[in-house]
C-alpha cells in the first residue's frame, strides 16, 4: 500500500521541479508612428511551481487595483497573462505561451490607449525556441 501511495505522488514531485530555459529567437517591435524593427534576442527564464521569472520580471497569479496577472504551468504548456493600468488611459498587456512539447515560445507586449478606443501605442513580439538548461544559472 505504501508503494502505491508513493507512485501516486511521483507525478506531483516531477511537475513541481524548478528548471531554467534559454530561448533564442526574434523580437519584432511596432509603434503608433508605423516604425517597425526586429532583432535577434536570447531570453533567460526560470520556471517554478508558484511563479516564473522572464528576463528580470517575476510573474505569478494575483490581482490588485492596477495589475491582474495569471500564471499556469501544466505538462504541455506554460502561460502568463498580465494586464497593468498605467495612468488613467494607458494599459500594458503581456502574454507568454511556451509549448513544453515543441519548445516554441511566443510573447506579446502591447501598450494601448483606452481613451483613444484602444489605439496601439507600442507592441513587441518575441518568437523563438526554448531549450532546457542544465544547472542553476539564474
Amino acid at each position: 500500500m505504501k508503494k502505491l501511495l508513493l507512485l501516486l505522488l511521483v507525478p506531483t514531485f516531477i511537475q513541481a521541479e524548478e528548471f531554467n530555459l534559454v530561448c533564442e529567437g526574434e523580437t519584432f517591435t511596432f509603434d503608433d508612428y508605423g516604425n517597425k524593427s526586429n532583432y535577434s534576442e536570447t531570453i533567460g527564464i526560470k520556471v517554478r511551481e508558484e511563479n516564473i521569472k522572464i528576463k528580470k520580471y517575476t510573474y505569478s497569479t494575483w490581482r490588485n487595483d492596477l495589475i491582474e496577472s495569471s500564471y499556469i504551468k501544466d505538462e504541455d504548456s506554460i502561460s502568463v497573462a498580465q494586464t497593468s493600468r498605467m495612468g488613467s488611459c494607458s494599459y500594458i498587456n503581456y502574454m507568454v505561451d511556451i509549448n513544453r512539447v515543441t519548445g516554441l515560445i511566443e510573447t506579446i507586449w502591447r501598450q494601448t490607449d483606452s481613451c483613444k478606443e484602444g489605439e496601439l501605442i507600442m507592441q513587441a513580439n518575441f518568437e523563438g525556441k526554448c531549450k532546457k538548461q542544465k544547472g542553476n544559472a539564474f
